[in-house]
């Protein structure tokens, strides 16, 4: 498990879930145009830490999807550099 900050939220994720295949089959529906493989891929990274997330975004719970994506993108790569450095 490694630590991430992004925008201020400190989350722990495992860099090398990027690369299991659970993960790959959601990044091949994501790009079908399963729009829900999404909300399963945040949910499957962020595992029990997915609501304090939202939370942090938005005070309610409930943040634009936008922001939801923002804070997600910068968590991915954080994560793809940490993989591809160890290679």
């Amino acid at each position: 498990m490694k630590t991430y900050i992004i925008d201020g939220i400190k989350v722990k994720v495992d860099p090398k879930i990027m690369t299991k295949w659970s993960v790959a089959g959601l990044f091949s529906e994501i790009e079908s145009g399963d729009i829900m493989a999404a909300i399963k891929l945040i949910k499957r990274i962020l595992g029990d830490q997915t609501d304090s997330v939202l939370l942090a975004l938005d005070p309610e719970g409930d943040p634009d999807i936008n922001i939801v994506s923002d804070f997600f993108l910068k968590l991915m790569e954080a994560m793809t550099n940490d993989t591809e450095a160890k290679k």
